[in-house]
């Protein structure tokens, strides 16, 4: 699998993910909106890497959590999940969504009454008058949290793409962004402790909200975030978590106060001695002068 594209890899996991929840062939196929011999040839590509074992004609069975997926190209460190995308329809356009959607015989729901709602490669898309949402229900895995969008992005697209096809309309560039997103690091020390002991934490404030908590919601020892920084937020985290576990988690709060404690201390010590010091010159440099004067005085006396 070495030399896979970064869609393909969103689909092997996707795949992998449908696998796990006991989806047949057939739906899996139409959940991804791909052929048969799409998904046969993921299938063996899967069997050869020993990710996945046959049971029976169409049965498979994922060995494990199948973390030698697509290794060592993409490592499941990070979890992106919980997409909800805003796409910007272009000024260009003034869409009559229900007019469209009739047209091509394409089933949809009304929300509150206005807006369409239809359902593509199993997202639930709101079709607005200046903006799509696009809402993802998969999980998206990388090394870090930018790895994991990435791939997320790459499905989007390919969202975005069907459905644009299916109304015959172009939307592209596509101008998107996150409405909502929470990344997840997997096998995180401190998760995991909290899962073993069966408490959660959850930290807020009042300019982003809930941000970061623990509640071993797929029981795979993740430290979560969220809110309207929830990617840099994530980097953040990893890289304070990977410094402490650097240093052993010996850098506390208690170790740093003690630390400059003892250069308050060694400041004032250095301080003391340099006024003793300069004291000592002072005192010096008198009778130095002192000196001099009885020197000059002897001599006048001769």
């Amino acid at each position: 699998m070495s030399k896979n594209k970064p869609h393909q890899k969103a689909l092997y996991f996707s795949i992998l993910e449908l696998l796990q929840r006991h989806l047949s062939l057939r739906e899996i196929r139409e959940r991804l909106n791909i052929s048969k011999q799409h998904l046969n040839y993921y299938l063996r590509q899967m069997e050869k890497n020993e990710t996945i074992r046959r049971r029976g004609r169409g049965i498979y069975e994922v060995k494990g959590l199948a973390s030698n997926i697509l290794q060592p190209q993409v490592k499941r460190e990070c979890r992106g999940h919980a997409f909800i995308w805003s796409i910007k329809i272009p000024e260009r356009f003034k869409i009559n969504w229900e007019e469209r959607l009739k047209r091509f015989n394409i089933n949809y729901k009304l929300i509150r009454g206005t807006t369409p709602r239809v359902i593509v490669n199993n997202r639930k898309i709101w079709l607005g008058k200046k903006t799509i949402t696009v809402y993802e229900p998969h999980s998206f895995y990388g090394i870090t949290s930018a790895e994991s969008k990435k791939f997320a992005v790459i499905s989007l697209f390919e969202v975005l793409d069907t459905l644009c096809l299916r109304v015959q309309l172009n939307l592209k560039p596509y101008i998107f962004k996150p409405a909502k997103e929470h990344y997840g690091l997997i096998k995180n020390d401190l998760a995991v402790q909290c899962n073993r002991n069966k408490d959660k934490i959850y930290i807020r404030d009042d300019l982003e909200g809930e941000w970061l908590w623990i509640d071993d919601s797929l029981s795979l020892g993740e430290l979560e975030t969220g809110g309207k920084k929830a990617l840099v937020r994530n980097i953040q985290v990893q890289r304070w978590f990977n410094d402490h576990k650097k240093h052993n988690f010996e850098v506390t709060p208690t170790l740093l106060m003690e630390n400059i404690n003892q250069v308050t201390e060694n400041q004032l010590m250095f301080n003391k001695n340099f006024e003793s010091h300069v004291e000592a010159i002072q005192t010096l440099s008198k009778e130095v002068k002192r000196l001099g004067d009885v020197v000059s005085k002897l001599k006048d006396s001769d």
